[in-house]
């Protein structure tokens, strides 16, 4: 069956084409590089310091946003934090945001889980 397909001049030529591509697109792999472009020193010297404070607090929001939705917050939830962050909250989140959690230590969960199972086991008269 195959061979009756590669009789065709037009599918050899294109099977040809796309073992060559594939080929290459395997044998040659792009080498991609990420680098920072610096930005001449007179660029922000025609914004007001207001709009560059507007600027980064935006930018530092959508950064926390991005980490809160990680971590499974709602949308509306993340909004109403940011709005009732002030600027010492939100400096003391960026500097430890990789040490936050979604909510509470775990401490207070265990303390309950061994408060139910005590309750629990006085319940049945195991205690």
């Amino acid at each position: 069956m195959l061979k009756g397909i590669l009789k065709s001049p037009v599918t050899r030529w294109t099977v040809g084409y796309l073992v060559l591509f594939f080929a290459g697109a395997f044998a040659f792999p792009a080498v991609v590089e990420a680098a920072f472009i610096s930005s001449p020193a007179g660029q922000l010297e025609g914004m007001s310091p207001d709009t560059i404070a507007q600027v980064q607090a935006g930018l530092e929001d959508e950064y926390i946003a991005e980490h809160l939705s990680s971590l499974g917050l709602s949308a509306s939830e993340i909004q109403e934090r940011l709005s009732n962050l002030t600027v010492e909250e939100r400096e003391s989140i960026l500097s430890r945001i990789d040490s936050l959690q979604a909510g509470g230590n775990g401490v207070v969960g265990l303390l309950i889980i061994c408060v139910l199972v005590f309750f629990i086991l006085k319940m049945t008269d195991k205690i």
